[in-house]
């Protein structure tokens, strides 16, 4: 794809803005695209928008063949025009700019994934009202879904075929937040594996406050991780839950506006009445190495939608005395402020790659999160690992996180959010011509987050340093 988009290079290097990132002792980066703030400084001259800095450093963005959903600044869902459009978003909850979003290949199996006038079918009276109120993306088509019959639990359901008989898999919708505590009305979003042996798991929203539990409630299917965020109006509750390889190829999603009335939210009650506004629905497979987190929304109308993977890549020679040109694989230091999108406390997620040509990671430096929270730094050499280093970042989902890791022979050091983790003192240096904002050579264990500045210095920098740039 070609981004030029007109940046005008300068002739040598001119003076470097006061807004690129520097040490306590004033060494300012060689290059700096901060992209939530779309201001980027690259050989000597400054840019305003992210495909001018592509252009500039000879790199590309790439999803081929579908569009894909962001947050505006407006914090409303949007969509993308087309292939190879990237994705800055915003904070859904307080707008904030957050960055380069970069997320996998996933699939929404739900079909009408909005309007649950249409394919759903209603169970017991359930009634629903179409497009009643505003909707994460600012249009009026959410519904309102009501339990009106004290004598059954009436709800809305859709069954998928053809599913994977032992992948996990992700559960997500969006519900208005209101003031109706779960001791009073607690919705429910189910998943039923069936064909094999049956086996049932729900997820209990408290609209009122955004807590949820979830309960495995026939069979032995196993919940994964479960999880909820906020998007100003609405709640977004989701959770993974894996299939029992049991033969189950068949799922049925079920929407309940009022499961039951229990603090517990997962006890059922038939007594339990009430409405709920609900919207985007989506059910996203999970195969192996592709994370255990819900993605962005997938809207669906009639079929099914997949949105592809995504990557930005740029090449470069290893040319040391010209840095700002090229890259200095003797010596340096990446600097990255990240925003993760969603919650995965299964899974590493990969911020910025160097890498070789290969389709793989047998040659890299790499910065990824880890469960539990953590920033890693990971060189690979010949396949071997030659260092893994970690720090205890505390990261939570839509907050910023900042890291810094700097490299030569013998000596890897990372800071992140001002925690220094041990440096690895042992190890040689790979041989690499790429890198790769948000993920790497594959589409696996990408950010599905936002990167919102990624900097770079032709040194590796001293441990304080790296403390400097990397304290939030």
């Amino acid at each position: 794809m070609s981004l030029n988009m007109g940046m005008v290079m300068g002739s040598g290097r001119g003076a470097t803005p006061s807004w690129v990132l520097r040490t306590a002792a004033g060494l300012a980066a060689d290059w700096d695209a901060d992209i939530a703030n779309e201001r980027y400084w690259f050989d000597g001259a400054v840019s305003f928008a992210f495909a001018d800095f592509l252009t500039a450093i000879g790199g590309t963005f790439a999803r081929s063949g579908s569009n894909a959903t962001f947050v505006g600044s407006n914090k409303l869902i949007q969509i993308t025009s087309g292939s190879n459009v990237p994705r800055l978003g915003f904070s859904p909850d307080t707008g904030v700019a957050l960055g380069l979003l970069i997320e996998d290949t996933r699939k929404n199996e739900v079909i009408q994934s909005e309007d649950f006038g249409t394919t759903w079918s209603e169970v017991g009276t359930a009634v629903v009202s179409t497009n009643t109120d505003v909707s994460p993306d600012g249009n009026t088509t959410a519904d309102t879904l009501t339990d009106n019959d004290a004598g059954s639990a009436e709800h809305v359901e859709q069954t998928i075929t053809g599913i994977s008989n032992s992948d996990e898999y992700g559960i997500s919708w969006f519900v208005k937040k209101d003031a109706v505590a779960a001791s009073t009305r607690f919705p429910m979003i189910q998943v039923k594996f069936t064909v094999g042996t049956a086996t049932t798991m729900g997820l209990g929203l408290d609209t009122s406050d955004g807590t949820v539990a979830t309960a495995v409630q026939a069979g032995s299917g196993t919940v994964v991780d479960s999880g909820v965020d906020d998007w100003g109006d609405y709640w977004r509750a989701w959770f993974v839950v894996a299939n029992d390889a049991s033969g189950n190829t068949s799922m049925q999603i079920l929407c309940y506006p009022s499961f039951g009335a229990n603090a517990d939210k997962v006890t059922a009650s038939d007594a339990a009445t009430g409405s709920i506004v609900p919207w985007g629905v989506q059910a996203e497979q999970m195969a192996s190495g592709l994370g255990n987190n819900i993605s962005s929304y997938i809207p669906t109308t009639t079929v099914a939608v997949t949105r592809a993977g995504e990557s930005c890549v740029t090449t470069f020679a290893d040319t040391p005395d010209i840095p700002w040109k090229g890259w200095n694989t003797l010596a340096g230091t990446i600097y990255i402020e990240g925003t993760p999108f969603v919650e995965d406390n299964n899974n590493n997620h990969i911020y910025f790659t160097i890498q070789d040509a290969g389709n793989d990671t047998n040659e890299a430096i790499l910065l990824q999160t880890t469960s539990g929270g953590n920033v890693q730094m990971k060189v690979t050499v010949a396949s071997a690992s030659v260092a893994s280093i970690t720090a205890v970042a505390g990261l939570a989902v839509h907050t910023l996180f900042k890291a810094a890791y700097s490299w030569k022979a013998d000596d890897f050091e990372l800071n992140a959010n001002g925690t220094a983790a041990t440096p690895d003192t042992g190890g040689a240096l790979p041989v690499v011509t790429r890198a790769f904002i948000g993920g790497h050579s594959f589409a696996q264990n990408t950010s599905f987050g936002h990167t919102g500045r990624a900097a770079y210095f032709d040194t590796d920098l001293s441990a304080a340093d790296l403390d400097t740039v990397a304290t939030l």
